[in-house]
């Protein structure tokens, strides 16, 4: 296992996620999680440390990274990204699933997850760019962000043999 460097272009929590993992793993104890965390920052991110007072702790450490580059600062503009966003032409309905996902878990973090679901279900519809499919699968009234991309999935695939087949048989 490899300690990873973070310097503030990616999510913050992921990093800590894993450094935590990473962390008990290895059996750190908190002076030694500071240390590590220290030495794991660099470019802007690295650049808190100065702001930490001289016997800081993890706690004020986290806090202050959380403060920089946490997800609730940043909450706002990835609802808004959520509601902008665009199905990319070639963009398969796979990678806009996981992109939606990942969008709506930087946009409401710590949100009851009923409420991110049906977000989430209605923000992967309407960015389908195919109000055929937009129809077929509100129709079947999924029941979660899974169960849509799924079902959209299925369509997409079945449409595209019936067209590829349909372009033979012209032939």
């Amino acid at each position: 296992m490899k300690l990873q460097y973070y310097d503030g272009s990616e999510s913050l929590e992921t990093f800590l996620l894993k450094f935590q993992h990473l962390a008990a793993y290895m059996k750190w104890n908190d002076r030694n999680r500071f240390h590590h965390l220290c030495a794991s920052l660099q470019g802007p991110a690295g650049q808190v440390l100065w702001e930490l007072p001289t016997n800081a702790t993890m706690a004020q450490l986290e806090r202050l990274l959380q403060t920089q580059f946490g997800m609730e600062l940043q909450a706002e503009s990835y609802r808004a990204k959520l509601r902008t966003w665009c199905r990319d032409k070639g963009e398969t309905l796979q990678d806009l699933y996981r992109d939606i996902s990942l969008l709506l878990q930087l946009a409401y973090p710590g949100a009851n997850p009923s409420l991110i679901n049906h977000v989430g279900i209605d923000s992967f519809i309407a960015v389908l760019n195919d109000r055929e499919m937009e129809y077929e699968v509100l129709k079947r009234d999924p029941a979660s962000l899974q169960e849509a991309a799924n079902y959209a999935i299925k369509l997409e695939v079945y449409w595209q043999s019936l067209a590829a087949r349909t372009t033979v048989s012209a032939e």
